[in-house]
């Protein structure tokens, strides 16, 4: 369950970007649908910001949560690299 556990915080973050992002759209286009039926064009033009700065800010967000997963992928890595295979481990208690 916890093997590999940088890999998996970056297909996380990968998966909930796409979410938000589709989440954005969505609700951008909701939005624009309730101006040009209520005929309030500004709350279309609401809708066109908000999809776009949700979008980006969910794309912005993901960053940091592949940076992390990248980086515990780069440290186990070099503690593999470090780590002679004949040797046990330490357990530290």
């Amino acid at each position: 369950m916890f093997n590999n556990i940088g890999k998996k915080i970056q297909v996380l973050a990968k998966t909930l970007c796409w979410i938000g992002i589709v989440v954005a759209m969505i609700f951008g286009i909701v939005l624009i649908a309730s101006g040009i039926v209520q005929k309030q064009f500004l709350i279309s033009i609401g809708g066109v910001g908000v999809a776009f700065i949700y979008a980006v800010l969910s794309w912005l967000c993901s960053f940091t949560m592949v940076g992390y997963g990248e980086l515990i992928e780069k440290v186990n890595s070099i503690e593999n690299k470090m780590t002679p295979h004949n040797e046990e481990k330490e357990v530290i208690e």
